[in-house]
């Protein structure tokens, strides 16, 4: 199932060396292995995605591709959790495992501990095959040795995962770095601090935007249950929100996706693109469009009259966004454009960090009017949803609690105010800039753009203005400007957005 905040990766994983890729009739613990591994070996693979490709690789049906996606998200998820398990094994305290022979013993403590409809049989016969497929006799007979140990030393399964409280600090009871507790409990505060470490291991459902020129979502859940597919409106979300009772995989083949009235995206992005309230007749740039979401609902805002500029850094990235603007029906209206990459910090690779926009003068030369015009577009609205840690999709992608360092936060910062600064040409006066990211953190935010306002003084400020907001956008405003959604309080994606105003 691709990111609900909006997929941006849409890389098929590579599979190299020893890690030979599932053949068909390979089963849903194998694959969500593999997937484990895949995750690990590159730090940039979206595991969602990687795992959808191993799926359809090995030809999984509904039924397993389902578990095999719980295995995955599960493990990624209480890994840290899971590990102080396997520990605690008598005879096992201090043993030396290796990574890919502790994935499958992660994934049978998993089944145990939290999937108690798994027979116990299968828990340790079906896993240890993965051991004896792929990692041979002797690392089966380990995992077999451990595994057995686990359920005559810890019989009661199939809830929460029940350690000793005792001696468990609150990082590993949530199975989250202890830095990132840290940050929570420096934006949240105290008291919101377990409910949002609780919340964010807790999985979300999948979500839809419905085309208005297509469906309301009142007609989507009808027509959506006509093809037995369970749905609901939440309006209380997004205004054109519906929850959806199953996996993407099922949506797709609905013909009213494939008609384009429905767009996985949840509803934080959603929201992103509301707050931008792009009009009809308007000129607007999505600075960092692919894979497309946010820039659909921003021609679906528009109604096909005005201009609407697509931007992004790479033709496999633009690809993709002119396949979801081609099923929306809004290719011919939109205008895609491919620009450079910014130069990054030394010692950081460009394909990493996904930055979209070009060095000095690079900008303006790709979004000039028309051939040889000096004059540069004056937009009224540009959207910046920056690149970012990603830290508010924990609740989607758990591999990120594992990948993201306290360093990462200041180099996305450096590189969020340089975008801003390139961004600043195409705001006419009395135009937005708005800015958006998919992160709770004060420094990906607030910070990014309080230094943005300090480098370009008397030139731009916040709009506070909460008139004409519909009531799901406006209850998640605070006194600065800023709409946030948070992990304690919002089911969504967590992240921030505000409105700068052109004032010269």
């Amino acid at each position: 199932m691709a990111s609900q905040r909006e997929s941006n990766r849409g890389r098929s994983p590579s599979v190299r060396g020893s890690l030979r890729p599932p053949s068909l009739g390979d089963d849903a613990r194998l694959v969500a292995w593999l997937a484990l591994r895949e995750v690990e070996r590159d730090d940039r693979a979206d595991a969602q995605e990687t795992l959808g490709e191993l799926a359809r690789r090995a030809g999984l049906d509904a039924r397993d591709r389902a578990l095999a996606f719980d295995l995955t998200q599960g493990v990624l998820r209480w890994r840290r959790l899971l590990d102080a398990a396997i520990a605690s094994l008598d005879g096992f305290e201090s043993a030396r495992i290796p990574s890919p022979t502790r994935d499958v013993l992660r994934l049978g403590a998993y089944q145990h501990f939290w999937l108690g409809k798994i027979p116990r049989h299968a828990v340790v016969h079906a896993t240890i095959e993965v051991a004896r497929k792929r990692l041979g006799a002797r690392a089966a007979g380990f995992c077999n040795a451990a595994l057995q140990q686990l359920l005559r030393q810890r019989p009661d399964r199939g809830s929460a995962f029940d350690l000793p409280a005792a001696g468990l600090p609150l990082d590993a009871r949530h199975s989250m770095p202890r830095w990132l507790v840290r940050l929570l409990k420096r934006e949240l505060g105290a008291e919101n601090l377990e409910p949002a470490l609780a919340r964010l291991n807790q999985p979300l459902p999948l979500f839809v935007r419905c085309n208005p020129a297509i469906a309301s979502p009142e007609e989507a859940v009808r027509i959506l249950g006509e093809s037995e597919i369970r749905a609901r409106s939440r309006s209380d979300l997004a205004p054109r929100c519906v929850e959806i009772e199953g996996a993407a995989s099922l949506l797709v083949d609905a013909s009213l996706f494939k008609k384009g009235g429905l767009t996985i995206q949840d509803p934080s992005a959603q929201l992103v693109a509301e707050f931008a309230s792009a009009e009809p007749g308007m000129t607007v740039a999505d600075l960092c469009a692919a894979p497309g979401g946010k820039t659909a609902a921003l021609a679906e805002a528009m109604g096909g009259v005005g201009r609407l500029i697509a931007c992004d850094v790479s033709e496999e990235r633009l690809a993709r966004l002119r396949e979801n603007l081609a099923r929306l029906g809004h290719q011919d209206f939109v205008e895609v454009r491919i620009i450079e990459p910014e130069m990054a910090p030394a010692g950081t690779s460009t394909a990493e960090i996904r930055p979209p926009l070009a060095p000095e003068g690079g900008l303006c030369a790709q979004l000039e009017i028309g051939p040889g015009s000096a004059d540069l577009i004056a937009c009224d609205r540009v959207l910046v949803d920056a690149p970012c840690s990603g830290l508010g999709t924990l609740r989607r992608h758990p591999e990120i609690r594992w990948r993201v360092r306290p360093s990462d936060l200041a180099r996305m910062a450096r590189i969020q105010g340089r975008i801003l600064d390139r961004a600043v040409v195409l705001v006419r006066p009395g135009g937005w800039l708005v800015y958006a990211t998919c992160s709770f953190a004060s420094q990906e935010n607030a910070e990014v753009v309080s230094a943005f306002l300090e480098r370009h003084p008397g030139s731009f400020q916040t709009l506070r203005a909460e008139q004409g907001l519909p009531v799901c956008l406006s209850k998640r405003m605070g006194r600065d400007g800023w709409m946030r959604t948070l992990p304690h309080r919002d089911d969504m994606d967590s992240g921030g957005a505000v409105r700068l105003l052109r004032i010269a």
